[in-house]
Parts: structure tokens; C-alpha cells; sequence
């Protein structure tokens, strides 16, 4: 399947990847289209053209992409008409390319950090599924290196309201277990509740993940980014074999309705990371009532 956009360049599918029930996510520019996949872009600047390449299999699913630079959320300007970042909806089988652009003003002479989230399932909500899963969303954190230096400034401090507990967890899990001393790591209930515009509370456990020494921590709100204590992210220290316990509050929505809660970590976020889908929490459902 072709598709076009404003400019009129033809945009030809990846070859299939998927074998089965899934999806497959990736993302190029027009320069390293048909190269192994890095963890590093190279000389982006506002008006370059990105591709996310996505693959259906299995069954017909609503998605949705999400996108930040500097671990903030931004607009993503879609080139194709077909598509808007909030409404995707790929039957089984298809196979896209979607031309997109960053709404941000991006520095040529500044390193950054990308991170995009592709979520599947965004009709559904996890009181009704109870699927029970972390395998919602494919999320990959891209270094923009506009410099020759190979870092990145994150420039923000380390969060420290919080306990290294002695459980080996390489994951993140966020949910209503408030007991810091509990000896295993507790599945989020489907659905909680919270009256329109008051402050919910949630604990979260992050662990080493790889030989990473911080992690950090973005929650989302249907979908998109969320305040947590007052911050658009949290960074943790973490240590090998011990888990990092510690609690957030966000604000639930004005509007009653039901709202999925997702997370996402970032291993070492001032650095290049290989191209490896980053961990999920356990999505759940927020009731605002």
C-alpha cells in the first residue's frame, strides 16, 4: 500500500517484518532508510523529515503516536492526510510509511534527546480487557546529535524522595501497593477510581535496568504526557540488584470518563541508547467520576 504527502514524493512500505500476531514500529529519515536502525539521528533540524514505519498483524487496532524532545511532549506534524498522531487505525495486514516533522524548535548546534511512543489498543481500556499486559506500546529513545560531542545535557537534578529496597526488578511498575517493604512487586489493579480534578496517588518500583545507573520515569494520560509531582518526569538512581520505591500524584482529568494510565522508563538518559524498545509499566484504567 502507497501513500503520499503535501510534497508528492512516493513513499514506498517496508518489507514485511512480522510473522504472526504483532506490530512493527520503526522510524528513518531519508538518509538512513535501508540502514540497520541506531539509536542516533544525525543533523535534525525542524524541517527534516522523519518516516515511522508501521506493520498490523493479528487483528484490525486503533494507535496512536506520541512524541518528545527533551523528554517533553511535542506536536508531531503528519505530512500524509491519510493519518493524524491521535487516530490510526490499521486494518489486518497493512503495512504504512508516515512522513512526519517535529513541531519544535530544534537547535542545529544543540544535541537532544527523541523519544517516541507508538500505542495500540487506544480504543480499548483495560477495566473492560483485563488483559493484564505491558505490551501496549512500542517506545524508542532516539539521540539527536547535531554536535560532534556524543552527550547530552538532561540539566535537571535527581529526584530523591525515595527508597533502593532490596528487590532485584529490572522493570517498572507503577501501581496502589504503598507497603515499600513488600517483598515482591504487585500487578496494578484493572481500574481505579478518582473524583474529576482531584490528585491521585500512585506508587511507583524502578530497577536497573542493564548496566544503566539512572532511570527516567514519564507517565501518561490517555495517551499523553502527565504531570507527576508537579514534574514532566521523574529521574531515579537505581543500583544493581535493588528496586527504587518511591510515590507520585497527578491530577485527574476535569471531564468524568475513563482514561488509561501507561509509563515508560529511559535508561540513562543523558547517553545514546541502542535501539531496544524501552520497558512499560502495566496500563491501567483511571475512573474519574
Amino acid at each position: 500500500m502507497l501513500y503520499f504527502y503535501k510534497q508528492h514524493s512516493l513513499v514506498q512500505p517496508e518489507e514485511l517484518h512480522l510473522n504472526g500476531d504483532g506490530v512493527y514500529f520503526n522510524i528513518f529519515t531519508e538518509d538512513s532508510r535501508g540502514e540497520d536502525t541506531t539509536g542516533t539521528l544525525k543533523n535534525i533540524g525542524d524541517d527534516t523529515v522523519l518516516y515511522a514505519s508501521i506493520q498490523n498483524a493479528g487483528k484490525n487496532r486503533y494507535m496512536q503516536l506520541t512524541g518528545y524532545l527533551d523528554y517533553q511532549e511535542i506536536p508531531l506534524t503528519f505530512l500524509s492526510e491519510e493519518y493524524n498522531t491521535d487516530n490510526i487505525y490499521l486494518e489486518d495486514g497493512e503495512n504504512i510509511i508516515i512522513p512526519f516533522k517535529l513541531d519544535a524548535d530544534i537547535s542545529s548546534n544543540e544535541n537532544h534527546k527523541f523519544l517516541i511512543s507508538l500505542f495500540w489498543g487506544t480504543d480499548l481500556h483495560e477495566s473492560d480487557t483485563k488483559l493484564k499486559t505491558n505490551n501496549y506500546s512500542l517506545s524508542y529513545d532516539f539521540f539527536i546529535q547535531n554536535t560532534q560531542a556524543s552527550d547530552y545535557n538532561l540539566n535537571i537534578e535527581t529526584n530523591t524522595s525515595y527508597t533502593l529496597c532490596n528487590l532485584d526488578f529490572p522493570s517498572i511498575m507503577i501501581n496502589t501497593d504503598f507497603d515499600e517493604n513488600a517483598d515482591g512487586v504487585k500487578l496494578p489493579p484493572p481500574e481505579i477510581n478518582a473524583k474529576a480534578g482531584s490528585t491521585v496517588n500512585l506508587a511507583y518500583r524502578i530497577g536497573q535496568i542493564g548496566a544503566a545507573d539512572s532511570q527516567l520515569l514519564i507517565v501518561t494520560l490517555n495517551y499523553h504526557q502527565t504531570q507527576i509531582n508537579n514534574a514532566d518526569y521523574l529521574l531515579v538512581d537505581t543500583e544493581a540488584s535493588k528496586t527504587a520505591y518511591g510515590t507520585l500524584a497527578l491530577t485527574a482529568p476535569s471531564e468524568k470518563g475513563l482514561y488509561e494510565i501507561c509509563a515508560l522508563v529511559v535508561p540513562d538518559p543523558t547517553k545514546p541508547n541502542d535501539f531496544l524498545p524501552l520497558e512499560n509499566a502495566y496500563r491501567f484504567t483511571l475512573n474519574v467520576i
